[in-house]
């Protein structure tokens, strides 16, 4: 009875068909608690959580993240705005200290979205141009205007409001095309799709973008927010050899899975002052104390070394599973990823859906990709145990059985 009742109180302020949705996959508990790779519901149930949007590879209430949090609970929380602020200061040292590109300059943001306009509006304004090329089945956020760089259903059910060419990946000549006419602000791309259903961009064609862009004036934005901060292993996905980005921006797991947080690197000298006008960027709510406080304590923590290299363990056990898994499945299916970041492509967006909705019924938390939603994606937080990890693949398994 309570769980129904917590449905009936959620489909009244949410919407009956995302409650009956919760419902038809046996979640009728909210959850309430949550430690490590676990989730608990009102009612006591426990799921394990390889979802939550890519934002739990520390998994949730880490214990490094709780002191830094409780740390800056008895100091300060929000920024007056007004004064410089120490722990954003320390934070953007620290990030800046780790990139691979020269990069000198931080804008602070809440959400990925955020990061990316702010990326946005410094290449506009630095090249005095307007038009962007983004790449098929890339993902970059849901905000009126960054729903035009993407794909999929959301665009289609909203009007363009940033001018934007879409090219698929490895179009060569489509991006010569478009970049000769020198009238493109700038290119971004992820450097692994990951709504796009967990696509990794060839590093070739990484470096052509790289160095067209910088012959024909043109800003390079690389999207590190699902993969960076060590989701694939690797401290930051888009770390090869003769690439250099103009903006990168960060976001997710940034966080610690405990506060929105998101950045925007770049080099100030590239950029131009009249790009970082204070007015252009300002948030009230952006580079608090508490905020990046415990941005810091989650970049110690997913890049320290023995960490990433639990990633890379993890996911290439996991990869390998998976693989096996869809070799030997009764319908076409296809495993991929780097690190923790993996997606189980199936023959429909159908099967993908029962899939989830399998998994959650034996105590799976998964999702599938925003705009490849024939791709089950599976994100499993770096401090999941063996036990846990071989649990969740014996649950993939067992779902994939369900819905041949």
């Amino acid at each position: 009875m309570q769980s129904n009742a917590f449905i009936d109180r959620y489909a009244r302020v949410f919407g009956r068909p995302q409650a009956t949705l919760l419902q038809f996959a046996g979640l009728s508990e909210g959850e309430v608690r949550a430690k490590g790779a676990e989730v608990e519901g009102a009612g006591g149930r426990r799921w394990l959580d390889f979802g939550s949007f890519g934002m739990h590879l520390l998994g949730h209430r880490h214990d490094a993240i709780l002191a830094a949090a409780h740390k800056s609970i008895d100091e300060m929380g929000l920024s007056t705005k007004i004064l410089g602020n120490c722990a954003a200061t320390g934070f953007v040292e620290n990030l800046i200290s780790r990139l691979p590109w020269n990069m000198d300059s931080v804008i602070l943001g809440n959400t990925g979205c955020e990061a990316v306009e702010s990326a946005l509006k410094l290449a506009m304004i630095a090249t005095g141009r307007r038009l962007i090329v983004s790449l098929e089945n890339g993902y970059h956020g849901k905000s009126l205007a960054i729903a035009s760089l993407g794909g999929g259903h959301l665009t289609e059910k909203l009007p363009p409001l940033i001018e934007c060419r879409k090219i698929r990946a490895e179009d060569y000549d489509g991006l010569d095309r478009l970049l000769q006419s020198e009238e493109i602000a700038a290119v971004i791309v992820e450097p692994i799709q990951g709504e796009g259903g967990i696509l990794a961009i060839p590093p070739p064609f990484l470096r052509h973008i790289g160095d067209r862009c910088h012959a024909t004036g043109t800003m390079l934005i690389l999207d590190e927010i699902q993969t960076g901060i060590g989701r694939t292993g690797r401290p930051w996905a888009g770390e090869i050899s003769d690439f250099a980005p103009d903006i990168v921006v960060f976001g997710k797991v940034l966080g610690g899975g405990l506060v929105p947080i998101s950045a925007t690197a770049f080099r100030k000298k590239q950029v131009g002052s009249g790009a970082m006008d204070p007015i252009v960027h300002s948030s009230s709510f952006a580079g608090g104390t508490f905020a990046t406080t415990v941005a810091t304590a989650a970049l110690e923590t997913a890049l320290a070394p023995n960490f990433l290299d639990r990633v890379t363990q993890l996911g290439d056990k996991a990869l390998s599973s998976l693989q096996a898994v869809a070799t030997s499945a009764s319908f076409p299916a296809q495993a991929r990823g780097a690190g923790l970041m993996i997606g189980l492509e199936v023959d429909s967006a159908e099967r993908a859906g029962l899939i989830v909705m399998e998994a959650a019924k034996r105590g799976l938390l998964l999702t599938f990709c925003l705009t490849a939603p024939t791709v089950v994606r599976i994100y499993p937080p770096g401090v999941v145990s063996d036990e846990q990890l071989d649990q969740g693949l014996e649950t993939i398994t067992e779902a994939l059985g369900a819905t041949s």
